[in-house]
Formats: structure tokens, C-alpha cells, sequence
């Protein structure tokens, strides 16, 4: 069962993205928090393996997300919506080792 952690500025936008996830699949909601600063704190410990963002709260940039997933060496996806234009933008904080060009060729293939 994925752990999701939802992030938004507006509690009525989370509660109806929660509502609509449980419905369609089993998750595990591992938190709902309005606000970047407070979520920084908490995500090595809550261990999400997805992160849903308003993408339309400017205080809850997806970027800063990802780059603090990545420094904390997290796996967790980073999935953010903007329900103005209905798309999704999917972030995956990734890092490998390159020993040749065939790994350089794989990270642009995937």
C-alpha cells in the first residue's frame, strides 16, 4: 500500500483529493499539511512514497519539494496538480552513478 502525504494551502482542496484517492485505490494517508515549512520537518520521518502538491498555492512550490526530497535521499514521488488546466506534473528526485554513455543514454531514455 503506498503512503501518500498531501500538501496544499487550501484544507478543502486536500480533503477532496484525499476523499477521491481512498475511493478509487488503498492508501495510506500519512498526512495532510498546509504548509511547506511545517511538511520539511516531518518528511524523513514520515517516509511518504508519494507527494501530492497544489500546484497552484504558490506556497507550496513542487520544486522546493523535490529538492528537499532529493537532499533528504527520499524516494518518494512528487505529484502536482493544478486543477485550473487539469494536469499533472510528476517529479521523481532520482540520482545514479554514470559509468558510460549507455547509463547517460538510459537516464535520457526514461
Amino acid at each position: 500500500m503506498k503512503r501518500v502525504l498531501m500538501l496544499g494551502g487550501n484544507p478543502l482542496f486536500l480533503e477532496g483529493v484525499e476523499n477521491l484517492i481512498c475511493q478509487a485505490i488503498q492508501v495510506e494517508i500519512v498526512g495532510r499539511e498546509t504548509s511547506f515549512e511545517r511538511v520539511s520537518g516531518q518528511l524523513d520521518a514520515l517516509q511518504p512514497d508519494v507527494i501530492i502538491v497544489d500546484g497552484t498555492d504558490p506556497g507550496c512550490d513542487p520544486q522546493d519539494v523535490v529538492s528537499l526530497v532529493f537532499r533528504l535521499g527520499l524516494k518518494s514521488k512528487v505529484i502536482s496538480m493544478n486543477l485550473k488546466d487539469n494536469q499533472l506534473r510528476i517529479y521523481r528526485a532520482e540520482q545514479k552513478i554514470a559509468d558510460e554513455v549507455a547509463d547517460l543514454v538510459d537516464a535520457i531514455q526514461i
